[in-house]
């Protein structure tokens, strides 16, 4: 399970097609700076990837698969600014995003459905009874209308949006 934890010399990896749970720790205390996670993965467990203090950037692939996120996945992770995630069901068990507190930009499919809820202070917020989401109060989505990616960015002016409004 924990495949390459406290491995400080490893900069970067490519995670093979057909990988289908990063199970826990596995990364954990490594020097990876960005990490592309592959379509085929359908879990990613408890601190997977926590406590990497390089780790800036994280895209999760588009999959037809739900795909499960453990508590503390990505946790611990202060330099961590992006976040995309392609796929379009995604089931959070907990904050997968504990003490990460500089994401800055967080983007998802706009066909996006939580199954299980998402971390409301990380400027997204989801209907759960249409499974719709959109940018919280205070964010605002910065992508153009005719993306298929929404993304949540602090607004510098403080409004809501439309989205928002329209969820409410």
């Amino acid at each position: 399970v924990r495949a390459f934890v406290s491995c400080v010399r490893l900069k970067s990896i490519d995670l093979p097609n057909g990988l289908e749970i990063i199970g826990k720790t596995a990364f954990s205390y490594t020097a990876l700076t960005s990490v592309t996670i592959p379509s085929s993965v359908v879990k990613i467990d408890t601190g997977a990837f926590a406590a990497m203090p390089r780790l800036q950037n994280v895209t999760i692939e588009a999959s037809l698969k739900p795909l499960f996120i453990d508590v503390h996945a990505f946790g611990s992770n202060r330099e961590l600014t992006e976040v995309t995630i392609m796929s379009p069901y995604v089931l959070f068990e907990g904050d997968p995003f504990t003490d990460t507190p500089n994401i800055r930009l967080l983007r998802f499919s706009r066909s996006a459905t939580f199954l299980n809820g998402l971390p409301l202070d990380r400027g997204i917020i989801c209907d759960n009874r249409s499974g719709r989401c959109g940018c919280a109060k205070g964010y605002e989505n910065v992508m153009p209308a005719n993306s298929p990616m929404f993304t949540c960015s602090p607004c510098e002016l403080g409004f809501s949006n439309d989205v928002e409004a329209s969820l409410g």
